[in-house]
């Protein structure tokens, strides 16, 4: 659509007692989502969740018209 990514947020959600916060797996796919869009991920949420969940949200302009 002609738009241009500024930046991502992430959304993470762990089962706490069953998996660590800051798994590797985790942060090799947040670098490779965001590296393909060329935008830094700028912050987030983390919340514990029954399963293992992970998102991004690009934020960018687009010309009004469009």
């Amino acid at each position: 659509m002609g738009g241009k990514p500024i930046f991502a947020l992430a959304i993470v959600g762990m089962p706490l007692k069953k998996c660590p916060s800051r798994s590797s797996a985790n942060r090799r796919g947040r670098r490779v989502g965001v590296r393909a869009g060329g935008i830094p991920v700028a912050g987030g949420h983390s919340i514990d969740t029954l399963e293992p969940i992970y998102g991004l949200v690009a934020l960018g302009l687009v010309h009004r018209r469009r």
